[in-house]
């Protein structure tokens, strides 16, 4: 290949010797002028900031309700919450609600109401002053133990009931 050289020759003092040439490869002159390296400045942080802008952007939250209850009655305040299972592939944010005093709630997560669409493994926690209630629950509070799930789904009402059987000790 053939490469294009700019050479200056300097001229140096009788005392320090021959004079000398310097060449340096035409790139290299190109890219060391002022507006070169300026251009070559912008166009390499517009190449670093691209994949900044091309983010895909969440599909949007699914409007998530229903009633939990325990051994057939609803269950009288506590959360539940709603964890994307990244094993199935979903990987959007927490959704939980508070649940009434009749057993229905309703998701929200940090975007707005509802959850998003995908698999979601669910916990389920009693009011804390329910002690007796939550001893007897507690692998519900768990989503690797509770083998609740439910699968969100877009463009269509989402009832999940959450029906939990536990002993009457």
């Amino acid at each position: 290949m053939l490469q294009t050289m700019y050479c200056t020759q300097r001229v140096s003092r009788p005392t320090a010797g021959p004079p000398s040439n310097r060449c340096w490869p035409m790139s290299a002159v190109l890219l060391a002028s002022p507006p070169m390296r300026f251009f070559t400045l912008r166009v390499g942080l517009c190449l670093l900031l691209l994949p900044l802008g091309c983010k895909p952007s969440a599909p949007p939250l699914a409007r998530v309700h229903g009633k939990v209850t325990v051994n057939g009655l609803p269950l009288r305040g506590g959360f539940i919450v709603f964890a994307p299972d990244e094993k199935r592939g979903n990987r959007g944010p927490l959704s939980h609600a508070r649940i009434q005093d009749d057993g229905s709630y309703e998701l929200s997560a940090k975007d707005g109401p509802g959850a998003s669409p995908g698999w979601h493994r669910i916990t389920v926690a009693p009011a804390p002053d329910n002690t007796g209630l939550v001893a007897r629950m507690e692998q519900y509070r768990n989503p690797e133990l509770s083998g609740l799930t439910h699968e969100v789904k877009t463009g269509q009402e989402n009832v999940c009931d959450v029906r939990i059987v536990v002993s009457s000790q």
